[in-house]
C-alpha cells in the first residue's frame, strides 16, 4: 500500500531540512561537529534523513551553508538531495527562496530550531517540526 501523501507513485508532501540547524539537535553528530569532523557530520545526518523519509513516503531536501569556498554540486540519496548554499548566501535564504517558489507550500514540512525560519515558513502554512520529531 502507498502511503497517504504519495499521488501516482510520487511523494506528494516534500521536506526540507536545515542541515546545519538539525546536526546540533542529536548527540552523536553533535560530537563529530565538536571534533571538527563536519563532513561525518554532514553525512549521518543525510542518512539520518534518508531512513526518516523512506519510512514516512516523503521527499526530502537538506540544506547546508557552504563549507568553505568550494562550491558544492546536489547530490541524491535515496528520495533526499542535497544542496548547498552559494558563496556568500545562508542555507536560511536557500530555505525561504524553496517554499516561496512552491505551488503549495502547505505540502511542505520545514525541519529546523530555527526561529526566523519556523516563522517565515508558518506564514506560507508550511508545516514546521523540530529535527527531533521529525527524525525519530
Amino acid at each position: 500500500m502507498k502511503p497517504a501523501s504519495a499521488r501516482n507513485g510520487v511523494p506528494r508532501t516534500r521536506a526540507i531540512i536545515d542541515g546545519n540547524n538539525c546536526v546540533w539537535a542529536f548527540e552523536r553528530i553533535r560530537r563529530l561537529v565538536m571534533r571538527k569532523k563536519w563532513k561525518d557530520a554532514r553525512g549521518n545526518l543525510v542518512e539520518l534523513v534518508a531512513r526518516s523519509t523512506a519510512k514516512k513516503g516523503l521527499r526530502a531536501i537538506v540544506v547546508f551553508d557552504l563549507a568553505g569556498k568550494k562550491r558544492h554540486e546536489p547530490e541524491t540519496v535515496g528520495e533526499v538531495e542535497v544542496v548547498w548554499s552559494e558563496p556568500g548566501e545562508e542555507a536560511d535564504r536557500v530555505i525561504r527562496d524553496y517554499l516561496e517558489a512552491a505551488p503549495d507550500p502547505s505540502e511542505w514540512v520545514v525541519v529546523t530550531s530555527d526561529r526566523e525560519v519556523r516563522e517565515h515558513a508558518r506564514r506560507l502554512r508550511a508545516r514546521v517540526v523540530g529535527p527531533k520529531e521529525f527524525l525519530r
